[in-house]
């Protein structure tokens, strides 16, 4: 039913539910078997022996396997499971085949795929690897080719580099700086901002995100506030004014980074546009003439943190 056009969306819907309930089904010989059916099919479509046919006659069949949630089960699941070997090799050949697959897949399909990959490339990527097949795929991701183009949107692989700078992989951070690289020489205004990228500051990039003491951060939930609104705003008007002392705005920011310890204060400050502020105060220190604007990045990177813990979606 997958494979006909015509089929009706509850059709699809049941179908996908059968499949992830088989995908994940608690009896082994179950799942397994549902894995190495999977994997056949994809074998079936995008295998080397349909090479001579046209690509939108065979590779619709793997439809079925396009849709995040299917993906999630297999990237989250499949690649890890711990009971057997077998599920976990089908579901690391399936994304191999998928990921290495474009030439075998009609561009509809293609576009299908990815798609549907966006939302699991933060897991994949905890496969990221410069030796292993599939975690070279998974690398391929953030990379940008010759004609500055790649398999992701230009901002999803900026992001997926970003990403790859928390492996514990010393490697594949390596890798990552690589594929950054990119991104900082060709953005407007490369030349004009700072720091200059030489090879002292790009040898430090790879262990950028590395801290020998990771810090929990724990906000105050207490159902009381003993701050007053008022006294948000008189600091957040000083933290944005562009008359008023430097050494004065960076304590207000100071402050508010204090403030902003309890979580119900949030909300306010949001709303008069705190986000905006601290992303043009970062964006001025990264220019050739922001050095001075350097005290500023501490206290705002601190409010920052605070803000997007509590909050990660906005």
């Amino acid at each position: 039913k997958w494979k006909s056009a015509l089929a009706s969306p509850f059709l699809h819907s049941q179908s996908q539910n059968l499949l992830l309930h088989l995908l994940s089904h608690p009896v082994v010989n179950i799942r397994s078997k549902a894995y190495s059916c999977c994997l056949e099919m994809v074998k079936e479509c995008l295998g080397i022996h349909n090479i001579a046919k046209p690509t939108s006659s065979v590779c619709h069949g793997i439809h079925f396997l396009l849709h995040p949630k299917v993906l999630y089960e297999i990237c989250s699941f499949g690649l890890q499971d711990s009971q057997d070997e077998q599920v976990s090799s089908a579901a690391t050949f399936m994304l191999m085949y998928l990921l290495q697959g474009r030439l075998m897949m009609a561009p509809m399909t293609w576009n299908k795929f990815i798609e549907a990959l966006y939302p699991v490339v933060p897991i994949l990527q905890g496969y990221a690897d410069t030796e292993e097949p599939l975690g070279k795929c998974i690398l391929a991701l953030s990379e940008t080719n010759d004609e500055k183009e790649g398999i992701l949107p230009r901002t999803t692989r900026l992001r997926a580099a970003l990403r790859l700078l928390f492996s514990k992989k010393p490697l594949v951070r390596s890798m990552a700086l690589k594929h950054l690289m990119f991104h900082l020489t060709v953005e407007e205004g490369a030349n004009l901002k700072c720091p200059l990228l030489n090879g002292g500051v790009l040898s430090s990039v790879p262990n950028l995100l590395l801290v020998e003491k990771p810090i929990q951060l724990k906000l105050d939930e207490a159902k009381e506030t003993v701050f007053k609104p008022e006294i948000v705003e008189k600091l957040y008007d000083i933290f944005i004014s562009d008359t008023i002392d430097l050494a004065l705005r960076k304590s207000a920011a100071e402050q508010l980074a204090v403030i902003m310890q309890d979580s119900k204060m949030h909300e306010i400050i949001k709303k008069m546009g705190v986000i905006d502020r601290i992303l043009d105060y970062c964006t001025e220190c990264v220019h050739h003439d922001g050095k001075i604007m350097d005290c500023m990045v501490l206290p705002c990177l601190t409010l920052l943190r605070k803000l997007v813990y509590a909050d990660p979606v906005k």
